[in-house]
């Protein structure tokens, strides 16, 4: 069974926009930048992917209890 979280709809929007946006530039390229790599690497800091990070802030939300 999956978890679920309680998120407010304005994080809700923030989080779907982004998706949107990185999908956007994902399909135009900007994984193929130089820069990308570097910048992600300094952005991710200790996880080892965007996925470990969004898993870590989980802990910000409530977790209701099935």
């Amino acid at each position: 069974m999956e978890n679920k979280y309680i998120i407010n709809e304005s994080e809700l929007i923030d989080l779907l926009a982004m998706y949107h946006y990185a999908n956007c530039l994902k399909s135009g390229g900007v994984n193929n930048w130089s820069w990308y790599m570097t910048n992600k690497e300094e952005y991710l800091g200790e996880f080892e992917s965007f996925e470990d990070k969004a898993k870590d802030d989980l802990k910000y939300y409530t977790k209701i209890e099935a």
